[in-house]
């Protein structure tokens, strides 16, 4: 096999291969530490929405596979429609909430390397029923948002994300963004330079889930993978090192009047 050149290799080669995980692994690194603690992102003195419980929405029925074929890319969304708060509050439980607890710990909708569930959910909420717009905070445990910045600062965050104005518009129009970040330490704690990869692949199964979840509820969804890092960290008020943006994704109901080129997205 080849070794790395650490001097014209390029980093994501160099790490991945220090991520490797081989079998002496565990002989290496004794007496691990199994932290069994739930960890809580927790904020006070914030303003909380308590999200609505025991919602019955017509999503039952929707076929799994009908969801995943008709799984498209929306980039231009309705401004005549609007999002209810039972809504939101289904697709928040559904993309990462607490589905099922044993003994003292709680599960939730996606799979977690040592249920440490190293993300964390913002959510810009540019046009929801019944809430107020602003950038919050999900707390799965208490199945609430808390107010991280208020309305004003939307504009702020679409103008500082991304340089594109095309993009901008796709954040501008969509009735809420969901932003997922990633705080490391909870899975490299154990699982050392492998964690990074653990925190990577549980926000991709986060953003299929609300992806799929959206799509039952009639909405459309565009990932947005490219913004600036720094920009979205100072207005989450997350210091990029300890916590960090990840991936962002905006929904809302596709605008079928509007037509564009998809052949621009494969140049």
């Amino acid at each position: 096999m080849r070794k790395l050149n650490d001097s014209f290799d390029p980093l994501y080669k160099i790490y991945h291969e220090n991520s490797k995980l081989h079998k002496d692994f565990y002989q290496k690194v004794p007496g691990l530490p199994d932290y069994t603690k739930e960890i809580k992102k927790k904020y006070y003195n914030r303003i909380e929405v308590k999200l609505p419980k025991n919602i019955s929405l017509d999503i039952n029925n929707t076929n799994l596979f009908t969801c995943i074929k008709d799984r498209k890319s929306i980039r231009n969304f309705d401004d005549n429609r609007t999002v209810t708060l039972d809504q939101l509050s289904i697709f928040l439980q559904y993309s990462y909430g607490i589905t099922h607890r044993e003994a003292d710990r709680s599960f939730r909708a996606t799979p977690s390397a040592g249920a440490k569930y190293p993300n964390e959910l913002y959510v810009l909420v540019n046009n929801v029923k019944d809430i107020e717009k602003g950038i919050y905070h999900y707390s799965p445990y208490a199945h609430s948002l808390s107010l991280i910045k208020n309305g004003s600062y939307i504009q702020k965050f679409i103008d500082e994300f991304h340089h594109d104005q095309y993009l901008k518009e796709i954040v501008g129009s969509s009735k809420f963004t969901l932003i997922i970040t990633g705080i490391f330490d909870r899975t490299t704690h154990k699982y050392m330079e492998r964690g990074y990869r653990f925190c990577l692949f549980e926000a991709g199964h986060i953003a299929q889930n609300s992806m799929l979840i959206a799509n039952a509820m009639s909405m459309g969804s565009c990932g947005l993978g490219g913004f600036f890092d720094d920009n979205i960290n100072s207005i989450l008020e997350i210091n990029g090192v300890d916590e960090n943006a990840l991936y962002l994704i905006s929904f809302g109901y596709e605008n079928k009047i509007v037509e564009y080129d998809y052949n621009e997205f494969f140049e």
